[in-house]
């Protein structure tokens, strides 16, 4: 009976062992991977038409309604977001070079924006970077563009105000793992160019499913896509077509 319950326990240790290892590899691994961009800012008068179109895409994403704290300077951030598991404030993306983005290149914009890495770690997902990965690249190279232009903003933000075990960031690898699909936006064939088109703004820039969708136990979408949700105790209704308490009718 001794040996049976030593063995166990051994086995138990090595599979904790293992099990350790493989996530401190799968965080090294989200940490570091490299976002090689298709696209690049353009130059002279094609820059001019890019960072009107980057204005466009950021307009569509919603970037300074987060990103601009009550009475502050657009885009350096400091915006409190109450969610079920604490505080978070946005962050200050302006190119102030200490407080801001001013160092960042477009990689790790892309790092941001499309897979929930930043550089002090995994973003939390009240960031919706689970609907902006599927930004196509030209519109996430346009929005690089028109960021660009954001006059620099001095403005050191706190922005993880979360209780412990939350504060960890580390542990967001296996919120990823979970709930996370970072492909981006694929036309479905069989639809409409129309179709294609409000099933990208609605998935991905729009984000409407962030607030029109309820979370579960781990803050990440239900199944009942777009049936209406709470947050900061606001509801957003059904957006889906039921006729009784949706858009139906």
């Amino acid at each position: 009976m001794a040996k049976t319950l030593r063995r166990a326990g051994l086995t138990l240790g090595a599979i904790v062992v293992l099990g350790a290892i493989g996530y401190t590899a799968l965080v090294q691994y989200g940490l570091h991977k490299s976002y090689p961009q298709a696209l690049q800012p353009e130059s002279g008068a094609a820059l001019q038409d890019q960072i009107k179109r980057g204005e466009y895409v950021a307009r569509l994403s919603d970037c300074t309604a987060c990103h601009t704290a009550q009475g502050g300077q657009a885009f350096a951030g400091g915006y409190r977001l109450e969610t079920l598991f604490g505080a978070i404030l946005s962050s200050n993306i302006t190119l102030d070079k200490e407080t801001g983005i001013g160092n960042w290149t477009q990689e790790q914009f892309d790092r941001a924006v499309r897979h929930g890495v930043g550089s002090h770690g995994y973003l939390y997902a009240a960031m919706p970077y689970n609907a902006y990965a599927k930004l196509t690249d030209r519109d996430l190279t346009d929005l690089w563009a028109y960021i660009r232009t954001i006059p620099a903003v001095k403005n050191e933000v706190v922005k993880n105000q979360l209780p412990f075990p939350f504060n960890q960031r580390w542990t967001l690898a296996g919120w990823n793992l979970m709930l996370f699909d970072d492909a981006v936006f694929k036309p479905t064939l069989n639809k409409s160019a129309e179709i294609n088109r409000g099933a990208y703004l609605v998935d991905g820039p729009g984000h409407c499913a962030a607030c029109h969708t309820s979370k579960n136990l781990l803050g990440g979408d239900s199944n009942s896509y777009l049936q209406g949700g709470t947050l900061e105790g606001w509801h957003a209704p059904d957006l889906t077509p039921n006729p009784h308490v949706g858009l139906g009718s």
